[in-house]
């Protein structure tokens, strides 16, 4: 479908989504959906379709609105304006669990169980929820009539866990099963409510590539064997992308693509979405080590131009991470991770959403622990060291969702921030913060949580250049800005390169990262995919995203 129309028809969405009968009503269908969130737009106007025994695949970059449409969908959301039809029905005022009750499931990203059941228990009471409501709750307190055997009941949940390949866990407490498993019986759960339409909010979450496939083509066997259809949100675009016979995709609260994996995948938009515009510009940062004068010869001996340049001395590298490993409980987040960043470059991390990338900068940052593996900072091993310590070695981390005081004012923040460093050079450090972001001198006096989005970044920013550290860790910095305003912090962050200051880049969108660093990383469910030259990167990005777990 073009672009230039996102509103299809159901007979439209039917045929796209390759139905056989075009005329087939649409099981899930959303018109107009708006909602925001104190004057910022989530969602502006997005429409949506759901056509019978389909995959609608939601993408889209991080802040794009993805998890939001699933919260207005499942009824955990109420929207400012729009409509919410279900099986003919207007269901927009219809709470949660009214709609779980007449056929719309959905999952979590966290798993959902409870601890002192067995799988086949969590499966009996779904079951039982969708047969009769009202004696559930007294089955899940007393336990007994939950753990009575009954035939009929066993015939069609053991169905349920034949599609999704888990009858042998059925009798063990899903306290013992792995991460991957219970992704599994989250489902199963679902399924066994007998739903019309599965809402799956991240269901690879935490997966290894190895459970990630076992998870799809479970899901695909249960599409294949059942009624039911999917509306998949995933961070990782290569299962949507497999696993969808219809893919919308998101940005800004804005649908910018509707069609079939193949059209959208190569969608100039949806790249530009995920990537940015990657044509080349002259762009580069001039660091204080850069060479002056002519060129130096490999070997030191004179060149074309006369005299000898002696060999340059190489950078020693400031951060170098061997074989890092951190998890989230039974969530993987990093595995066997190894990178350096050289002193005064600019490594940019990148990685879709869900990739590791947060996780790696709060490891060095000292605010998650390393699983295993070593962290060395300026030649020391600092794995164990606390974040207060990190920070006063010269670490300053940047968190996505610009870490600033909001009671205390623009000046305040600033004067808190500067406090680590001797009296006399306090003044003088708040003063060069502010002549970074001149906006920050004219909101001096005003209160840090009344500044806007893109103000509270660059002063999040300054907060963390006043005191001159060695190494800045910024995550996510353009998330939900607008692209003139992300230009303006982006100007901030070359500021600090320019004085020689090392940066590591958290960043989802490539044309700002590659713009600025040196080298780039690409991440890929929580292990290094791709490392090398940002010109290299540059040439295969949205491929490097996509990746290949075969």
């Amino acid at each position: 479908m073009s672009t230039a129309d996102f509103a299809p028809t159901v007979a439209e969405a039917a045929a796209l989504a390759g139905g056989a009968n075009r005329d087939d009503p649409a099981v899930l269908s959303a018109r107009g959906i708006s909602v925001a969130f104190k004057g910022v737009r989530a969602l502006d106007n997005v429409d949506l379709i759901v056509p019978p025994g389909s995959v609608l695949g939601l993408l889209g970059p991080n802040g794009a609105g993805k998890s939001t449409l699933l919260a207005v969908l499942s009824g955990l959301l109420r929207p400012n304006a729009g409509a919410v039809i279900f099986g003919g029905v207007d269901i927009t005022a219809q709470p949660a669990h009214l709609r779980a009750r007449h056929g719309l499931a959905r999952t979590f990203q966290h798993p959902e169980l409870f601890n002192d059941l067995t799988v086949r228990e969590h499966l009996v009471l779904a079951d039982r929820l969708h047969k009769s409501p009202q004696r559930t709750w007294t089955d899940l307190v007393t336990l007994r009539a939950l753990r009575e055997r009954r035939t009929t009941e066993d015939g069609e949940l053991a169905k349920v866990a034949e599609m999704l390949g888990i009858e042998e866990l059925l009798d063990k407490p899903v306290t013992s099963l792995p991460l991957g498993s219970t992704r599994l019986v989250e489902v199963a759960r679902a399924l066994a409510t007998h739903p019309t339409v599965l809402l799956l909010d991240e269901p690879s979450s935490g997966l290894d590539a190895r459970e990630s496939r076992h998870l799809s083509r479970a899901l695909t066997r249960a599409v294949d064997t059942s009624d039911v259809s999917l509306v998949l949100v995933e961070h990782d675009v290569d299962m949507v992308l497999s696993m969808s016979t219809l893919v919308q995709v998101l940005d800004f609260g804005r649908t910018i693509a509707v069609g079939q994996p193949d059209t959208v995948r190569n969608d100039p938009a949806v790249r530009a979405a995920y990537i940015g515009d990657l044509t080349p510009a002259d762009t580069r940062v001039p660091r204080p080590a850069d060479p002056v004068g002519p060129p130096s010869a490999p070997d030191g001996k004179p060149t074309a131009g006369g005299g000898s340049v002696p060999d340059a001395p190489k950078a020693r590298a400031l951060v170098e991470i061997n074989d890092l490993s951190s998890a989230y409980g039974a969530a993987r987040s990093l595995e066997g991770v190894s990178l350096e960043i050289t002193e005064g470059s600019v490594l940019a991390v990148l990685g879709a959403n869900g990739a590791g990338k947060s996780t790696l900068a709060r490891v060095i940052s000292g605010l998650v622990p390393a699983s295993s593996g070593i962290v060395r900072f300026a030649g020391e091993d600092i794995t164990r060291l606390p974040a207060y310590v990190r920070r006063r070695r010269g670490i300053a981390y940047l968190p996505e969702g610009r870490a600033v005081f909001p009671s205390l004012t623009v000046l305040d923040n600033l004067r808190m921030a500067v406090r680590t460093i001797p009296p006399d050079e306090r003044q003088e450090a708040v003063s060069r913060a502010m002549d970074m972001f001149p906006i920050l001198r004219d909101r001096a006096k005003h209160p840090a949580g009344y500044l806007s989005g893109g103000e509270q970044q660059m002063l999040s920013l300054a907060r963390a250049l006043a005191v001159g550290p060695q190494l800045v860790i910024a995550d996510e910095m353009s998330l939900g800005l607008a692209p003139k305003v992300v230009g303006e912090v982006y100007d901030g962050i070359r500021q600090a390169v320019g004085q020689g200051i090392t940066v590591l880049l958290i960043e989802q969108f490539l044309h700002h990262a590659l713009a600025l660093a040196d080298d780039c990383c690409i991440l890929r469910r929580g292990r290094v995919a791709w490392t090398g030259s940002t010109s290299d990167a540059a040439q295969g990005a949205f491929e490097h995203y996509l990746g290949n777990d075969n």
